[in-house]
């Protein structure tokens, strides 16, 4: 997420501190209709961030949302002016999310967002969007820092996203990109569900490791080994946390699991 070190576009400012003050609009009394908000799903939490609130991906998705960009767009034409760059960012961003967050094939209907639906083609036009208009938008910010002689690598360090920041979202677009068509294009697979390319049950494995150990934070080998195999004896009575940063399998998720016997041999 942003940091308070604002970053620059097009010789604007992208500041997190241009959201703080459109959460104080939304919510002041100062408006045409006090009470009705525009940005209901966001909290003083979402924009004051404490080191545990930074592992929260719903949070940041809510605030990177095309609710928010439209919220902005609307004071820019109240009058506000220097927001452009910013709205671009967030759009740019939800779109992204979206595109890799597909979860079902009902969601795109419901909540009418396009990048929803699930992928049938190896030449979804998604794809192209994420290799060329979504790289290429990070590969411009870049090179617009870059070229600035007057300044130094700190100073242009803090004009655009953090450098791994950059290199795991190009990471993540081409191997999505390529595995995605890849996968398409084999018989007898109809659609993709870009949601299923994550590592939550591995983050979950050892969220439970992590409570069995209680205040164990440097478990050795066989401490491990004996954690394993009581995960395994209690199996899905042991739920990982709530406060982790990926979504806790549900218990419909967990029922839907098909352990019926294979065929033997005769």
């Amino acid at each position: 997420m942003l940091s308070v070190v604002h970053r620059i576009y097009h010789k604007q400012d992208i500041k997190w501190t241009q959201l703080l003050q459109l959460y104080e609009w939304d919510v002041g009394l100062d408006r045409h209709s006090p009470g009705l908000r525009r940005l209901h799903k966001i909290t003083y939490e979402h924009l004051h961030l404490t080191p545990s609130l930074r592992m929260r991906v719903y949070m940041a998705a809510q605030v990177m949302s095309s609710t928010v960009a439209n919220t902005l767009d609307a004071q820019m034409k109240a009058g506000k002016v220097g927001l452009e760059s910013t709205i671009k960012f967030i759009r740019y961003i939800d779109d992204f999310f979206d595109c890799l967050n597909v979860s079902n094939a009902y969601d795109y209907a419901r909540l009418r967002k396009p990048n929803l639906e699930p992928y049938i083609s190896a030449e979804d036009k998604r794809f192209d969007w994420l290799m060329h208009d979504f790289l290429g938008f990070l590969d411009e910010w870049e090179a617009e820092v870059e070229s600035h002689p007057a300044l130094d690598k700190t100073a242009k360090a803090k004009m655009i996203l953090s450098k791994e920041t950059l290199k795991g979202m190009r990471i993540t677009v081409h191997s999505f990109v390529e595995l995605g068509r890849l996968l398409l294009k084999l018989p007898g697979v109809t659609f993709l569900l870009s949601e299923k390319f994550n590592q939550d049950p591995l983050e979950q494995y050892f969220s439970k490791q992590r409570g069995t150990g209680g205040c164990s934070d440097n478990p050795t080998v066989e401490q491990f080994g004996h954690n394993m195999q009581a995960l395994y004896v209690a199996s899905s009575c042991v739920k990982a946390s709530k406060r982790g940063n990926c979504k806790v399998q549900g218990a419909d998720e967990v029922a839907a699991l098909d352990s019926t016997p294979l065929p033997r041999r005769k």
